[in-house]
């Protein structure tokens, strides 16, 4: 089942346009729009990332 980046992004505490950026570094393309959907295996990737990210001790 599809999901929409705003939903993904609202699930990881962040806002669409910080998770598109991060889609686009974990090689997933994703129209600029937070209505745009991604497929569970994106999602994963996407998932992957942000956690990785997190755990390295981004701070911002």
């Amino acid at each position: 089942m599809k999901v929409r980046i705003f939903a993904l992004a609202k699930e990881l505490g962040l806002d669409s346009k910080e998770l598109i950026d991060l889609a686009s570094e974990a090689g997933v393309i994703v129209k600029n729009s937070a209505l745009a959907s991604i497929s569970p295996e994106e999602r994963d990737l996407i998932v992957a990332h942000v956690n990785s990210k997190t755990k390295g001790g981004r701070q911002e």
